[in-house]
């Protein structure tokens, strides 16, 4: 794995929320979604001249954490207890079997939708759990791992990112360890590019490139 530092510049003028956002994911190349502390999911557009704007918001039925994408149209909800389906119209849907259980505290939590198999990966951080789910046949698989469990993210064909305190990890839908390496930054945040060629790490004061290479 091979480190790849780029400067950042800013560009436009700042969104400013009126309540604390929790999650964001993007839906497409101008839009994305917000979960704010107040129960309250905003669509944010990004326009050619670089400023955001909101484009609607409402309220939802249960305070969500974290918001993943499942299409175009929908995105995933995860609050305290289970996830939902959310359309970008505010339509609420239970999947037909998902509820979390075991979990250490919300704030020590990580979510990641693998569209490639349907499923929901959750992570417990201080427990060192990686729970597999499928959340319309109600199976799970529950995946221990040997050091605190930092960050995750959908890789290619059904392979999930983990990032660990000292290693990265691939693991396999089947709960299986692929690859690993050592890894020393303090990550709390990843994502991947579209061709799952390169992948994003954050933490609170920084931003990494990594490409990939094993």
């Amino acid at each position: 794995m091979c480190h790849n530092e780029r400067r950042l510049n800013k560009v436009g003028k700042k969104f400013v929320f009126e309540a604390r956002p929790l999650g964001v994911v993007c839906m497409s190349d101008r839009e994305i979604a917000v979960a704010s502390d107040n129960a309250t999911e905003s669509i944010l557009s990004h326009r050619h001249d670089n400023v955001i704007q909101e484009n609607y918001s409402f309220k939802a039925q249960v305070q969500y954490h974290a918001l993943r994408k499942l299409d175009y149209t929908t995105m995933v909800g995860f609050a305290a207890k289970y996830a939902r389906n959310i359309s970008m119209g505010g339509r609420e849907q239970d999947f037909n079997s998902f509820v979390k259980t075991g979990y250490t505290s919300i704030s020590g939590c990580n979510y990641a939708y693998i569209d490639y198999i349907n499923m929901l990966a959750t992570a417990d951080r201080m427990a060192k759990k990686v729970y597999l789910r499928d959340p319309e046949r109600g199976t799970s698989k529950c995946v221990q791992f040997a050091e605190e469990i930092r960050a995750l993210c959908p890789g290619p064909a059904g392979i999930v990112f983990v990032v660990c305190k000292g290693e990265f990890v691939q693991m396999s839908c089947e709960g299986l360890s692929l690859n690993k390496c050592s890894f020393t930054m303090f990550a709390k945040i990843i994502c991947a590019n579209k061709d799952l060629s390169v992948i994003t790490l954050s933490n609170q004061s920084s931003v990494r490139l990594y490409k990939l290479s094993i």
